[in-house]
């Protein structure tokens, strides 16, 4: 089954903590269920994102993918430091998603999606900070392996968009040489017998 899931963090910061709002629902149906929870401050974990993020600048990889490594990382301890602070901002930031007011939510989720589920997970929030923390890392994720995340603006609006049926198919048909080849029948047998809505030009 196909579920969504809407975290929307509406006020707060990291000095103050964070209002959250959970919703969800199966795609394109209604919210059937809603919870409400907080994050407690922890200015720490700003701390050790932008502690990761100067250590990997550190490291002198090219961002962009298309462009010619210019030299090679020879400092195996610059790596490792990379990779500690990581993993330090992962448990960290899993501890943060582990607190007690947060525990309804993470309740929540576990009680109403099955690991089978196809599942879509929307961070709402315009919050940049927020936005650049690893998501992707969150334990939780690790019981639904259909599971993506997502970071949504708190304002957007859904764009239906309307198919006409009573449209005709358009098809360009483009046929090679006629040398040892029978085209006439391939017109006949393959293309003429399309239904009536097709418009064909050859």
């Amino acid at each position: 089954m196909s579920k969504l899931v809407i975290l929307k963090f509406t006020e707060g910061d990291f000095e103050r903590g964070f209002s959250v709002t959970l919703q969800i629902s199966e795609e394109d149906k209604p919210v059937p269920l809603q919870e409400v929870g907080k994050l407690p401050p922890r200015p720490e974990i700003l701390r050790l994102y932008e502690n990761w993020r100067f250590t990997y600048i550190n490291l002198g990889i090219q961002h962009r993918a298309l462009e010619k490594r210019q030299q090679q990382i020879t400092n195996v301890s610059v790596i490792e430091d990379c990779q500690n602070v990581g993993k330090s901002l992962s448990i960290n930031f899993n501890y943060w998603l582990s607190c007690p007011e947060f525990i309804p939510i993470q309740n929540k989720l576990r009680e109403y999606l099955a690991t089978s589920d196809v599942i879509r997970i929307l961070i709402e929030t315009d919050n940049l900070q927020l936005q650049r923390l690893p998501w992707h890392e969150w334990d939780l994720l690790g019981n639904y392996h259909q599971a993506e995340i997502a970071i949504a603006p708190p304002r957007y609006q859904k764009i239906e968009q309307s198919v006409r049926s009573s449209e005709r198919i358009k098809i360009l048909a483009i046929l090679g040489d006629r040398t040892g080849i029978n085209i006439e029948e391939d017109k006949q047998q393959l293309l003429n017998n399309l239904p009536n809505n097709t418009d064909i030009r050859f």
